[in-house]
This record gives structure tokens, sequence and C-alpha cells, in this order.
């Protein structure tokens, strides 16, 4: 997966900002790092972008609101793969059960992150970028859950199951 960095200084930085938000505008963005570097009239922002690469045939004769279908399966992991396609199969199961789109309840993008950040709690999960507090409320604990599974079966070495077939796993 490429990345991009930016500086961005917090004094007379217009110039920067607009070419990072140039930036983030026209790529597809998986992730985006950010710290603070303090030095007084010379501080600034230091940002990594990570984005999904495209070549120029996949969006020949595309309208500008055409988004390239990001192949996961070459953008992480076999290990992160394997657990967003799980993370996506419990996804799609409680929005069959609720009659609900499945981006309603985590879109691929938040399924992906979450595959390769593994957060711990729901203020981990809420650091991904489109996750807030109503899909936490409805649907963190669950998907937490099954990032625990993962996480314990890595440390195990004993591999995680593929579906998830507890009684009484609240929709």
């Amino acid at each position: 997966m490429p990345y991009k960095f930016f500086i961005i200084p917090i004094l007379h930085g217009e110039e920067a900002e607009r070419e990072f938000n140039a930036f983030l505008a026209g790529h597809r963005n998986l992730q985006v790092d950010k710290d603070f570097v303090a030095n007084g009239q010379q501080s600034f922002w230091a940002v990594s972008v990570a984005y999904a690469s495209t070549s120029s045939t996949q969006t020949e004769g595309k309208s500008a609101a055409y988004e390239p279908k990001v192949k996961y399966e070459e953008e992480m992991s076999g290990e992160q793969f394997d657990l967003y396609t799980e993370l996506r199969e419990l996804r799609n199961e409680i929005a069959e059960a609720n009659k609900v789109p499945a981006y309603k309840i985590f879109n691929n993008a938040e399924l992906a992150s979450m595959a390769r950040e593994m957060p711990d709690s729901i203020a981990g999960l809420r650091k991904i970028r489109g996750i807030g507090k109503a899909k936490t409320d409805a649907h963190g604990e669950v998907f937490l859950e099954k990032l625990r599974k993962a996480r314990n079966a890595a440390a195990s070495g004993v591999p995680a199951p593929v579906t998830d077939e507890e009684e009484g796993r609240p929709f």
C-alpha cells in the first residue's frame, strides 16, 4: 500500500493545506496518521496517508464521482484479510436480521480498518474514520468480541473460527 507524507506548518500553511486536501479528495484513503510537532513559531502537523493505488485504466471514462473498487486482499496481510472476511460475514448477518443495507452497519472501509488496527475498546473503534457513537452503541460490542477472539487466536497460534455460532448474540 503506498503512502504520502505531508508537513503542514501552523503559521502560513495555507498552500500545504490546499495540497493535502486536494490529495485526500482525489484518492481512496485507507488510513491517516497525524502528529503535532510543537516547536514554537515553527510548529507543524506531520501527516502520513495510506491510500489505495489505482491504475489509469481503472478510471478512464468514469465520472469524477467514480471511486475504484478497493481490492483489500492486495492491501492487507493474509491474516488481516481473513479477519476482514469474517467481519463482513458478521456484518451481513446483522444487516439481514435487521433488514437494513449492510453498509449501514459498517462499510467495507471501516471493516478493513478494524481488521488492520484490531481495536480493543469502543474508544478504539471510534478512532476509525466513519465510526461514531451511533454505530458503536448499536453494534460495537459484537464486533469487539469478534476482534477479541481473533486476537486471542493469533496469540495462541490457533486459527479463529470462520463462523460465529454463539447463541444469544445481539443483532
